[in-house]
């Protein structure tokens, strides 16, 4: 089953007033779609779908916070973009850890990234 994350992910958790373009899911790579929809943007994800972290918003299945800022930090977002994001879900009192950050950081091949990010949050 679809994951909403990336860009949508940070729309439904609150931490930016853009509207996204698409709608990004993460989807399982064996199972993708064999046409492009129209307004949607897959990431396919190689291995378990369980280890991407998520919760639930309104009834939709969403990448957590520290999952959402690992995948755009994966996809090439500026520093100072993830570093604002961080800093809003803190003033909202829905900060995600920085161990969290990391560990998750660990599990997707970002580690090098994450720590300049965590870092720079410090």
């Amino acid at each position: 089953s679809a994951i909403v994350s990336y860009s949508t992910a940070l729309h439904l958790h609150d931490l930016t007033d853009d509207l996204p373009d698409v709608i990004e899911l993460i989807v399982p790579y064996q199972n993708t779609p064999k046409r492009r929809l129209d307004g949607v943007r897959l990431h396919r994800l190689r291995g378990n779908m369980r280890r991407v972290r998520t919760q639930t918003i309104d009834g939709i299945k969403v990448t957590t916070i520290e999952q959402t800022i690992i995948d755009l930090l994966r996809t090439g977002a500026p520093l100072s973009r993830l570093i604002e994001v961080f800093r809003l879900a803190q003033r909202k009192r829905s900060a995600p850890s920085r161990s969290g950050l990391t560990k998750i950081a660990a599990e997707f091949r970002a580690k090098g990234r994450a720590k300049v990010l965590v870092e720079a949050l410090l």
